[in-house]
């Protein structure tokens, strides 16, 4: 069975925790069907130094397709500033 393909939107602190442990015990993510997203190019940059096995973007849509599994790791101030209509 081929590994599962996971994308992690918000690969900040929380996400981080999570990433860790999944790149370092068996699981059925490897790490080159991981794909995750920051919000600007320059913490994409620093993300690729943590880590580089995975692959880091900025597009969130681009993230999920394919995905089997998608982590959304935002916080709720990000999330409530991104809707435009919420009450």
């Amino acid at each position: 069975m081929p590994p599962l393909r996971l994308a992690i939107l918000g690969l900040g602190s929380m996400a981080s925790a999570i990433l860790q442990p999944l790149l370092e015990q068996t699981t059925p993510f490897s790490a080159d069907a991981i794909t995750a997203t920051t919000r600007s190019e320059e913490s994409a940059q620093k993300a690729r130094k943590q880590f580089p096995k995975i692959k880091v973007i900025t597009d969130n849509k681009i993230a999920c397709e394919g995905a089997d599994v998608v982590l959304i790791a935002y916080t709720l101030i990000i999330c409530l500033s991104s809707q435009t209509n919420f009450p």
